[in-house]
């Protein structure tokens, strides 16, 4: 029988210039930066991720994102029931903690009892 590989997670950082997205957690870190900053295209790459259910949480930095990126981003996280993260202010390492107690509590509801 083969052996089965777990499989990480995917996490999108939507918004700011993509370099600081750089966070310890037990995921697939996607970096979609703004429009603003460099990402030509990327928010429309971030949505094609989301709607294609290849990520299961965006974090979203709003300090660093456009108001078009950001409704564009959530609704694509709405009608694909993905949950979202909103930084409001600093960068995306403050909420590591957040982002992997969500991991933690998916691992839980994923292990057999």
């Amino acid at each position: 029988m083969p052996e089965r590989r777990a499989c990480k997670p995917a996490i999108a950082i939507v918004g700011g210039d993509g370099r600081a997205h750089h966070i310890r957690v037990s995921a697939v870190i996607r970096s979609f930066p703004s429009g603003r900053y460099g990402g030509n295209g990327s928010i429309r790459r971030a949505v094609a991720a989301i709607d294609g259910g290849k990520v299961e949480l965006v974090v979203l930095l709003v300090r660093w994102l456009g108001h078009s990126e950001y409704d564009a981003v959530v609704k694509a996280c709405k009608s694909a029931q993905v949950l979202f993260l909103i930084v409001a202010k600093g960068s995306v390492t403050a909420h590591q903690q957040e982002v992997q107690e969500y991991l933690n509590a998916r691992a839980c509801a994923f292990r057999p009892s």
